[in-house]
C-alpha cells in the first residue's frame, strides 16, 4: 500500500505507515493579492456610498478592476463581480447625490482676490 507522502512497511502481516515529508518545491504558495484588493474595494465602496466621497468611489473601482485582473480559475466569480458592481454603484450614487465634479480643495490653491 503506497500513498502520496507516506511509505508503508509490511511486517508479519501488520502494516506500519510512516510519514515522509514532501519537498518544499511541491508546496504551492498562495498569492492573496486578489483577496486583499477585493476587501479593500468593498471598504472604499462603502466609504464612497456612506460618506459620499467621490475619490473613495473611484479608488474602489480601481481596486475592484485590479482584483478582477488578478483572479485565478478557482476563485469565486460571484464574489468578485458583486464587489465590482458595488464599486460601480458607489461611483454612480456619489455622482447622483452631487453631480459637480471633484472640487479642487485637494490642491489648496488660493482664490484670486478682486482688489483694485
Amino acid at each position: 500500500m503506497s500513498l502520496i507522502g507516506t511509505t508503508s512497511i509490511s511486517i508479519c502481516g501488520a502494516v506500519a505507515v510512516r510519514f515522509r515529508p514532501q519537498a518544499w518545491s511541491n508546496i504551492l504558495i498562495e498569492d492573496s493579492t486578489s483577496d486583499y484588493m477585493n476587501v479593500l474595494s468593498m471598504v472604499f465602496s462603502m466609504l464612497g456610498i456612506m460618506m459620499r466621497y467621490k475619490a473613495c468611489s473611484w479608488i474602489a473601482l480601481l481596486l475592484s478592476a485590479v482584483s478582477f485582473a488578478n483572479t485565478r480559475i478557482g476563485d469565486d466569480i460571484k464574489q468578485i463581480m458583486s464587489t465590482f458592481m458595488l464599486s460601480v454603484s458607489s461611483v454612480f450614487m456619489s455622482y447622483l447625490a452631487n453631480p459637480l465634479p471633484i472640487s479642487a480643495a485637494y490642491f489648496n490653491t488660493p482664490e484670486p482676490s478682486s482688489r483694485p
